[in-house]
C-alpha cells in the first residue's frame, strides 16, 4: 500500500508541479503584459504625436518659413515697383525733353517770324518815309546775310 500511496503522492506532485508551472506562466505572461504594457501605450501615444505633427506640419507651415516666403516676395515686388519708377521717370523725362524742344522750336520759330515781320515793318515804314531804292536794296542784302 505504501507504494501505491507512494505513485498517488508522485501524481499528486506532478500534477501540483504542472499546476504550479501552469499558474507561474500566467503570472509571467501578466507580469509581462503589464511591465511591457506602459511601453507599449507610451510607443504608440508617441507614434500618434508624430503621425499628428507630420501631419500639422504639411497643413501649416512655420512662422519662420513663412516669414522668408513674404521677405521674398516683397523683395520682388519692391525690385519690380523700383524698375516701372524707372520706366515712367525715363518715359517722363523723355516726353518732358521732346515737349521742352517743341516748346522752344515753336517759340523760337515765332520770334524769328517775329523779328521778320517787325524788320518788314521798319523797312516799309524807311522805305515810305525816306522813298529811297537804295534803303530797300541795303536792307534786302542784310535780310540775305542773315
Amino acid at each position: 500500500m505504501k507504494t501505491k500511496h507512494q505513485v498517488h503522492i508522485t501524481q499528486l506532485q506532478n500534477e501540483y508541479q504542472i499546476l504550479i508551472n501552469k499558474k507561474m506562466s500566467e503570472l509571467q505572461t501578466d507580469s509581462d503584459f503589464l511591465l511591457y504594457r506602459p511601453r507599449a501605450v507610451d510607443i504608440e501615444a508617441k507614434n500618434q504625436l508624430e503621425e499628428r505633427i507630420n501631419q500639422i506640419e504639411k497643413d501649416y507651415i512655420l512662422k519662420t518659413k513663412h516669414e522668408n516666403i513674404l521677405n521674398t516676395q516683397i523683395l520682388e515686388l519692391k525690385t519690380q515697383h523700383a524698375q516701372e519708377l524707372k520706366n515712367l521717370q525715363d518715359k517722363y523725362e523723355n516726353s518732358f525733353g521732346e515737349r521742352v524742344k517743341g516748346i522752344a522750336e515753336k517759340n523760337r520759330f515765332e520770334f524769328e517770324n517775329s523779328i521778320e515781320g517787325l524788320k518788314g515793318n521798319f523797312l516799309g515804314n524807311k522805305n515810305s518815309y525816306f522813298g529811297s531804292s537804295k534803303w530797300t536794296i541795303r536792307a534786302t542784302n542784310n535780310k540775305i546775310k542773315e
